[in-house]
């Protein structure tokens, strides 16, 4: 069973504390020499830093324990985190079953709208430009096209294009080409490059990260998925389980923490 985990005992002890083994054993009052290389309890070589991190666990817990039974937080440590480390574990490693050839063909269809809109901005603006630069974004608006800039700084921040829409047919265009241009970089490629060979994703769930408690996902981050518009919730189509006995349920506490 798990008993004790330095980095969750330190978040317990101080939210703000980075997210770093050996600062965490320093602050107990043990200088582990850092190694240059990735540390993984999967490697295959023999790593003297592995065998310290693992000794010295077991030698700050005493003084973590003491620390937070002063603060009247041992039982959120014991009955909360220590069990919830354990159900994330287990989540980590069951992963996510993702439709890889769904994710593909909804990219051929985003990268076709993409070229569209891409097309249609070139013919408006009456040249090509690097439409992934601000910069040059602004500059065919606000000096080619003479829109006016709402700042000094001509933003072309979503805000801003959404107030000058409707002076122009290029903004239009601009905002679906980023639109699709995001779904195919944060969640098409991204999700895509994460499948393992058994066909799932196997996120990270940070439980020891933010300040006010929250889980947050990473590697990939399962958590900003959105569902606002059609092309979105086609990306979550292509989450599914084989076995009709089972389905994905997605649950919202809504700024709950």
């Amino acid at each position: 069973g798990l008993e004790f985990d330095a980095l969750l005992a330190m978040y317990v002890i101080d939210t703000s504390f980075k997210e770093d083994v050996y600062a965490i054993y320093r602050y107990f009052g043990f200088n582990i020499k850092k190694e240059d290389r990735q540390i993984s309890l999967f490697d295959n070589q023999d790593s003297k830093s592995s065998i310290e991190i693992a000794y010295y666990a077991l030698k700050c817990a005493p003084k973590a324990f003491s620390e937070i039974e002063k603060l009247g937080c041992l039982k959120l440590y014991k009955d909360i985190d220590i069990k919830l480390a354990g159900v994330l574990a287990e989540m980590e490693i069951e992963g996510f079953p993702l439709d890889k050839n769904m994710l593909i063909e909804l990219g051929k269809s985003f990268q076709f709208e993409l070229e569209k809109y891409k097309n249609a901005i070139y013919d408006l603006a009456g040249e090509q430009f690097n439409i992934d630069s601000p910069k040059q974004v602004g500059d065919i608006l606000f000096n080619k096209l003479g829109l006016k800039p709402l700042d000094k700084k001509m933003s072309t921040s979503v805000e801003v294009l959404n107030e000058l829409r409707k002076y122009h047919p290029i903004v239009d265009n601009i905002l679906q080409y980023r639109k699709y241009a995001k779904l195919m970089s944060t969640y098409v490629t991204s999700l895509a490059g994460h499948v393992k060979d058994d066909g799932k994703i196997h996120t990270i769930f940070n439980q020891a990260l933010t300040s006010t408690g929250r889980l947050s996902s990473s590697e990939p981050n399962l958590q900003n998925i959105s569902t606002r518009d059609e092309e979105s919730k086609q990306i979550k189509k292509a989450f599914y389980y084989h076995d009709n006995n089972y389905s994905i349920l997605s649950l919202d506490y809504s700024q709950i923490e």
